[in-house]
C-alpha cells in the first residue's frame, strides 16, 4: 500500500505476530535460521482461549508439563532506537534525520524479512467478511485505540482508495492462503494436543509434515 511509505511501522511494534507451520518453515529455510532465533511462545490465559483460539492455533509442550495452551509467534525484542518500547525482531529501524528522510516522525521502520514475511503480516489490515469470500479493510486510523506511545500507534491518516492501486489481486490471494494455512495449523495443533512432546521435537514435526504435504503419485507399472 503506498501509505506504508510513510509509516514508521507501528503495526510491526503493536501487534503479536501470530505464524502458522507454512511461516515457521518458509522463514527458517529462506534465512537458514533455527526456529529457536525467530519464535517465541506466550502462554494464553484460560479466559482468553476461546478469543485467541479464533485466530491462532494453540499448542502444549511437555516442556512446561503441558499445563497451558501457547501461541507461536514471531520473537520481539526492544528498539534500540525508541527504548522502553519493543518491536518485531525483523523490524529494521533508522533515524530519520541521519537518512535524510522526508518522513514524519525520528523513526523510519520497514520489515527485514518482506519477501518472506509471515502470511498475516501480508493480508493487514485486510480481512475476510462473515461469507469467508470476499475481503474488507477496516480502517486502523479509526478502528485502533490511539496509544500514548506514539510509536504504537497505526496509520498516520485516514486510508483512502488511491492507498489500495492494483491491491485487490495479490490481497485476496492472501486471504484465502493464510485461511487455508492457519485452518491446516489448526488441524495439526489439534492432533499435536493429544499426545504433546516437546517444543524441539514439535520443529522436527512440522518442517516434516509441511516437507511431504506434495507426494507423487505411485502408479504400479504396467506389466
Amino acid at each position: 500500500m503506498s501509505i506504508c511509505s510513510e509509516c514508521h511501522g507501528g503495526c510491526c511494534r503493536r501487534y503479536y505476530i501470530d505464524l502458522t507451520g507454512y511461516d515457521i518453515v518458509n522463514i527458517s529455510k529462506s534465512l537458514e535460521l533455527d526456529p529457536f532465533v525467530f519464535i517465541s511462545t506466550q502462554i494464553i490465559e484460560e479466559e482468553n482461549i476461546e478469543k485467541i483460539s479464533e485466530d491462532a492455533a494453540l499448542f502444549k509442550f511437555i516442556n512446561d508439563n503441558c499445563k497451558d495452551f501457547r501461541r507461536i509467534i514471531l520473537k520481539r525484542i526492544e528498539s534500540k532506537l525508541i527504548p522502553g518500547t519493543t518491536r518485531c525482531m525483523f523490524l529494521q529501524e533508522w533515524n530519520n534525520k541521519e537518512i535524510s528522510s522526508i518522513q514524519e516522525g525520528q523513526t523510519v521502520g520497514r520489515c527485514g524479512i518482506y519477501g518472506v514475511r509471515p502470511l498475516v503480516c501480508s493480508i493487514y489490515p485486510a480481512k475476510l467478511d462473515e461469507s469467508q469470500v470476499f475481503g474488507y479493510i477496516p480502517d486502523p486510523y479509526y478502528n485502533c485505540e490511539k496509544k500514548n506511545t506514539p510509536v504504537y500507534n497505526l496509520c498516520p491518516r485516514p486510508l483512502n482508495n488511491e492507498d489500495f492501486a492494483d491491491y485487490t489481486g495479490e490481497t485476496t490471494k492472501n486471504l484465502a492462503l493464510h485461511k487455508f494455512e492457519m485452518n491446516f495449523f489448526k488441524s495439526i495443533a489439534s492432533i499435536w494436543n493429544e499426545n504433546p512432546g516437546s517444543i524441539d521435537e514439535f520443529f522436527k514435526h512440522i518442517t516434516c509434515i509441511y516437507d511431504n504435504r506434495v507426494v507423487l503419485e505411485q502408479r504400479e507399472e504396467a506389466l
